[in-house]
């Protein structure tokens, strides 16, 4: 993960704002959640993690410093990039609870909570998935840690 660089997550929205306004309107934040919404749906649709993974960056680099798509990106990254994709999504959401700590966005604890509980069941979900692609252990290890620290 040596190449792997969280500051473009950490730059403040505005000096005024640093974790930036809810962006639950912002158009980002709007296909991040229907295309998040997708999954499990009764009509088969297939997610596509590229959308999220790029939209949930989008609001977290640009609109606001939001718990929900540090979330949403964590999951997208590991379909998208599987074991290091996780431990770069992880890194992620370790950072910017480090720094903003109570400023990220949802302001509700529930909302918080609700993210963390979604990351956790999706992680239940895919990781037995990601057992097949022979992951190195010092990845796994990384990863870990990062959750550790969460």
């Amino acid at each position: 993960m040596a190449d792997f660089n969280v500051d473009p997550f950490l730059s403040p929205i505005s000096d005024a704002s640093p974790t930036g306004e809810d962006a639950r309107y912002e158009l980002a934040y709007e296909l991040m959640e229907a295309e998040v919404k997708k999954f499990g749906s009764l009509f088969g649709e297939t997610v596509d993690w590229n959308v999220v993974e790029k939209n949930a960056a989008e609001v977290l680099c640009h609109y606001s410093k939001d718990l929900k798509a540090a979330c949403y990106l964590v999951r997208a990254m590991l379909e998208t990039k599987q074991l290091h994709g996780l431990e770069q999504g992880f890194a992620i959401l370790l950072a910017l609870v480090e720094r903003f700590g109570g400023g990220l966005h949802p302001t509700r604890k529930r909302g918080r909570d609700g993210a963390i509980e979604w990351l956790n069941h999706q992680m239940k979900l895919a990781l037995p998935k990601e057992e097949s692609s022979s992951p190195s252990w010092s990845v796994l290890s990384e990863c870990l840690e990062l959750v550790e620290k969460t």
